[in-house]
């Protein structure tokens, strides 16, 4: 999808009365990341439509991140439209972890980045929540490697914002 195309499918998608939106990572604009030209945009439908409880599924990152969206990263308290969760691969490795530690602090959107893990996230959604775990695996190049629960996150249903879990 082009960015116009994009944002005019997330601006459909946001007037719909769901809970949490369902996409392909692809079509999703990679917001906390800060690499889709149409994030202002998109996430200035978001606001203008008031929708509750909008969460945003990526991937293919090679790193596992948790962020809050605003409209304008760099105003910290400036409204809060959405949660992002992007996930990691299980055997590809990501970039150095120092990067992203050094990263951080001009992302403080970011609840959680680690580009030093693999694995997958699992989410369980009901009425009044979304639960998301990272789980990560032990050892990549292994098959039979043991595997984890790194953190757990809480979004509740119609208010933006990741919580600890």
């Amino acid at each position: 999808m082009t960015g116009i195309d994009r944002r005019s499918w997330l601006a459909a998608l946001a007037a719909a009365p769901l809970f949490v939106r369902h996409a392909r990572a692809a079509e999703v604009p990679r917001f906390a990341l800060g690499v889709a030209s149409g994030q202002p945009q998109a996430l200035q439908g978001v606001a203008d439509r008031r929708v509750p409880g909008v969460v945003v599924l990526g991937g293919d990152v090679h790193a596992n991140y948790v962020a809050d969206l605003r409209l304008d990263f760099d105003d910290p308290r400036g409204a809060l439209l959405a949660s992002e969760f992007c996930g990691t691969s299980i055997s590809s490795l990501g970039p150095a972890q120092s990067d992203v530690d050094a990263a951080r602090p001009f992302n403080p959107h970011v609840r959680y980045a680690r580009a030093d893990q693999r694995g997958y996230m699992r989410f369980r959604l009901d009425a009044r929540q979304l639960q998301a775990e990272v789980r990560v695996v032990d050892d990549a190049r292994r098959a039979d490697s043991g595997i984890g629960t790194a953190a757990r996150f809480v979004v509740s249903a119609g208010r933006p914002g990741i919580e600890p879990g």
